[in-house]
């Protein structure tokens, strides 16, 4: 807009004169419309000696131009979100900037500006427009006065011309369209456009129908027809789309009659006799439609269609946007691989559900041994246990439980339950259907929160976490719930976890040594390495008490490879002394968490640096670890391939079943001690007979562990058992010891008595079982004593 001098431009503030009010009230007076008033008013303020003035009304969401002076370029479409401008249509309160260099509100429309103001403007109580004055040099608090009375006067002005214009039909679409696009809910966008189809088309419904996975749905609707079109069945719903796919359509039901249009019928029963409908385009493609309709027929003209359309075409940008968002918020909240909700997500919504009343429940589920399936049988096997355990998960919770997958292999659950004991009958159902249909284990703590007590999410979590701890210690595979003298158990075990990892280092830790002994009279046939730790403080500990604690922190690899390298070399040293016998067999405990790729690598090298031939070791393994069959049996076939025997320790405690025995590649069976304990129980007899019967037809040898009576020993013999160890014979040894308790038992355990070597071979070859042979194995490494 070209720049208009007047006699007064430029003049400094301090000699700006005011004309007489009348004067003003006159050149008011004889504007003839809004346009004319909003000359009348910067003409004024330029001749005042202002030369930037200018003002804006309000039309489609933003501040357009009036009228101005002193710019070279025409202003049009001021945001209201930014600027001195906007901050006064905003708040309704004049802006008096007396520095613009010292304001970062001002927004530079030409240079040289010092000061600005700027006033609101004011129709039937609310803001609708804006006077602005930007001056070169300062403006004085008479100025600012003379300014106000030119604002004052464009209001009372404005009154009698009964307000701004109206909103043209276009400028109406555009103010609607911005605040559509200023919508992110999907709902919201559409509940907003079949708002806005109504009003640019005169009907008094409408409905939004979007393209979902190939199937056209009702996403929103309104008006007195709204819910009948939103019950339309998918054929008339693809019937009216088909009229829209290449064109916006409006017409009265009543003209096709005889069409053969087969959705006409459908909209009839409806109570529609008019309707316009324009296509959903967005990304190059159409994605359903936006249909106005009304209950009485009438005619459309074309402004309306192409108001329409572009409403349909922003609602398809705004929609689709959202959804995207939607959608990556979704992936953003859930775990790849499970859809379940991730850590953040359950930290997040933990939180709102400990704000609500009523108890609740955390579970925290760790699939037991989980490891050794990735490392042994890679991670796409380790997906689908993961997956299938999700779903197992999943089937058995209730509807208004959540599940979550928050680690690797530990899932979380937010239950409202009545009480504790509600929530104990959920986690035992998710044990028993993971034990029933799944690949893994899971073991499970509990943490209930019920009023009056309030908690932190992470104080919550701790004691779910104290909870699964305790789960793990009673033998994994079940269920535990939180009690407050779990957190001091948690510090004892963390301050002797943080002693054991110094354990070797100070030479805390020594072997001990129980003979194995042979029922039938062969005397000693092997032994038992036992680790024991000398704690500095707290005396002599066994392994039930640190054991977990290396698994739980990390320090069982280190620890076992101790043991192992240990009982090795005092086997190698044994089999060098005089006494030596040459065939005992040596048993170390492998504990499951050891049980990965390089397990093997390291027996092997162990048995190459002390000299002894791999059929002299026995790994012994839980029966709990045979559970994960699929992680189990690689690395125990390997150390079978080796020549190295493999044994199920404390058989008949954890998850008895004789397909593992018949599948895994073992050859030493060790019978628990509790069966020994039951043996005159008649009943206690026939299960250990079962054992002894089914494990000689598997070809697998067998030890009874915690023989402390000779009548026991009798029973056992009696009943078929080979081999024992116990209190009865000698409890565990130091390794200075064991020659003369081993020299003893022979002596002892022999008819004949003296010295020799026993005439049966154990544990017998899998490949040879029924065969006992009279051979004795004599290699102790390369060498025979």
């Amino acid at each position: 807009m070209a720049s208009r001098t007047t006699a007064h431009a430029g003049v400094p503030a301090a000699h700006r004169e005011v004309e007489a009010p009348g004067a003003l009230r006159e050149r008011v007076l004889a504007a003839r419309s809004v346009q004319e008033l909003g000359e009348a008013v910067v003409d004024w303020v330029e001749s005042l000696g202002f030369p930037l003035p200018s003002i804006y009304l309000e039309v489609g969401g933003r501040l357009r131009g009036l009228a101005m002076r002193g710019y070279w370029q025409v202003l049009e479409g001021f945001t209201v979100e930014r600027g001195v401008i906007a901050e006064t249509f905003r708040t309704g309160d004049a802006q008096f900037v007396p520095d613009v260099r010292d304001d970062p509100r001002y927004i530079a429309a030409v240079p040289g500006v010092v000061a600005e103001l700027s006033l609101p403007i004011r129709w039937n109580g609310r803001v609708v427009g804006v006077l602005n004055v930007e001056a070169r040099d300062p403006l004085s608090s008479a100025d600012i006065r003379i300014v106000t009375e030119v604002a004052t006067a464009f209001e009372q002005r404005l009154h009698q011309f009964g307000g701004p214009e109206p909103e043209s039909s276009w400028q109406r679409l555009a103010r609607r369209s911005a605040e559509l696009a200023a919508l992110a809910d999907p709902s919201d966008i559409g509940r907003f456009a079949v708002e806005v189809a109504g009003e640019v088309t005169g009907l008094d419904s409408a409905v939004l129908v979007v393209e979902e996975r190939g199937e056209l749905r009702v996403r929103a609707h309104g008006g007195p027809l709204g819910e009948r079109l939103s019950g339309l069945s998918t054929e008339a719903l693809g019937e009216v789309a088909s009229w829209t796919s290449s064109a916006t359509s409006a017409y009265t039901v009543g003209a096709i009659e005889g069409s053969g249009f087969a959705g006409h019928e459908a909209l009839r029963r409806a109570g529609v006799e008019a309707l316009a409908s324009a296509s959903l385009q967005s990304n190059g493609g159409r994605h359903g439609f936006l249909l106005a309709a009304g209950s009485e027929r009438c005619a459309f003209d074309r402004s309306q269609l192409q108001h329409l359309e572009v409403v349909a075409t922003h609602a398809a940008s705004a929609l689709y946007t959202a959804l995207a968002l939607e959608a990556l918020r979704e992936r953003a909240g859930q775990d790849a691989l499970t859809g379940l909700g991730h850590g953040a997500t359950f930290h997040d919504d933990l939180g709102r559900v400990l704000a609500e009343p009523g108890a609740t429940a955390v579970l925290l589920l760790d699939l037991d041994n989980f490891k050794q399936i990735n490392d042994m049988l890679g991670h796409v096997v380790g997906d689908r246990v993961l997956l299938e355990c999700s779903e197992i998960f999943a089937g058995e919770l209730r509807g208004s439980d959540r599940l979550y997958r928050v680690g690797g292999d530990e899932f979380a659950a937010i239950l409202s339950v009545r009480d504790a004991d509600e929530a104990v009958a959920i986690a035992q159902r998710l044990n028993r259907a993971t034990r029933r249909h799944g690949r893994a284990r899971v073991s499970i703590g509990i943490a209930m929160l019920e009023p009056p007590l309030v908690v932190e999410t992470d104080t919550a979590l701790a004691r779910a976490d104290l909870a699964l701890y305790e789960a793990k210690r009673l033998g994994r595979d079940g269920v535990a719930l939180y009690r407050p003298e779990l957190r001091t158990d948690a510090l004892d075990r963390s301050n002797l976890a943080a002693d054991l990892s110094l354990a070797v280092e100070r030479d805390e830790l020594f072997l001990v040594y129980q003979p194995v002994v042979d029922l039938a009279g062969e005397g000693v046939l092997g032994v038992e390495a036992l680790v024991r730790w000398a704690h500095p403080e707290r005396g002599v500990l066994s392994p039930a008490e640190f054991i977990p604690l290396a698994e739980q922190y990390g320090h069982i690899e280190d620890l076992s490879r101790w043991v192992l390298d240990t009982a090795c070399r005092q086997v190698s040293a044994w089999c060098a002394e005089r006494w030596a016998r040459d065939d005992l067999r040596l048993g170390v405990n492998i504990s499951a968490a050891e049980l990965g790729p390089g397990l093997v690598t390291d027996i092997a090298a162990v048995l190459e640096r002390y000299d002894l031939a791999p059929d002299l070791l026995i790994v012994e393994v839980t029966e709990s670890l045979f559970m994960d069959e699929l992680g189990a049996a690689p690395p125990l076939r390997a150390l079978r391939e080796l020549g190295v025997n493999v044994a199920i320790d404390d058989f008949g405690t954890g998850y008895s079943s004789l397909s593992y025995l018949r599948r895994l590649p073992v050859n030493i069976l060790k019978i628990d001690r509790s069966f020994v304990l039951e043996l005159d129980d008649p009943k206690g007899a026939a299960v250990t007979r079962a054992i002894v019967e089914l494990s000689r037809t598997l070809g697998l040898s067998i030890v009874a562990e915690g023989v402390e009576h000779a009548s026991q020993a009798a029973m056992l013999r009696a009943l078929g058992c080979e081999h024992a160890q116990g209190f009865l014979w000698s409890r565990p040894v130091e390794a200075a010891a064991f020659p003369t308790l081993v020299q003893r038992l022979d002596a002892e355990l022999r008819p004949a008595g003296g010295p020799g070597r026993p005439a049966v071979m154990w544990p017998r070859p899998v490949e040879d079982a029924a065969t006992l042979l009279d051979e004795p194995d004599t290699r102790c490494g390369d060498g025979a004593a």
